[in-house]
């Protein structure tokens, strides 16, 4: 069970790991990038942006993340209908797009935040990876929570 367990964090952290390195990909570090769905900020902080911003609907989520990033700004919004007017040169949506329950009113929101000439990145994981995650699930594990410790 160990063994197994070791294999499945070794998988979920090296998906954490290439979404990062895409994302620093996309992003300038010169630019400005707020992170729609940011959960822990676990994401977010690894990225080498200029100014980063973090949106969660989950105040208790978001309570952890300005704990554990106070260097980034944290707001508790809903991607559906975002109160937030403040633009950015990037925006992404990591692991979001399968937990809306009106995509195409979040994407219509997304003109609020993004400016004229700005970026919107979607990352959603592939079916293939579906096994581990469940995996993961089911030995009790948070895929985040896993990708922290192991940073």
């Amino acid at each position: 069970m160990v063994r197994k367990e070791r294999d499945v964090t070794e998988k979920i952290r090296y998906y954490h790991q290439e979404i990062s390195n895409l994302v620093k990909f996309l992003v300038p570090p010169d630019a400005s990038l707020l992170e729609i769905g940011c959960g822990s900020g676990r994401l977010l902080a690894t990225i080498p942006a200029a100014k980063k911003a973090g949106i969660d609907m989950s105040s208790e989520i978001l309570s952890k993340a300005r704990r554990n990033h106070p260097d980034i700004e944290f707001m508790e919004d809903d991607a559906e209908c975002l109160k937030t007017r403040t633009k950015f040169d990037c925006v992404l949506l990591s692991e979001l797009v399968g937990s809306l329950v009106d995509i195409e009113r979040a994407l219509k929101e997304l003109h609020h935040v993004v400016d004229e000439r700005g970026r919107v990145i979607i990352v959603y994981h592939n079916y293939l990876w579906q096994p581990f995650l469940r995996i993961a699930e089911e030995m009790g594990l948070d895929p985040s929570e896993v990708f922290i410790a192991n940073i």
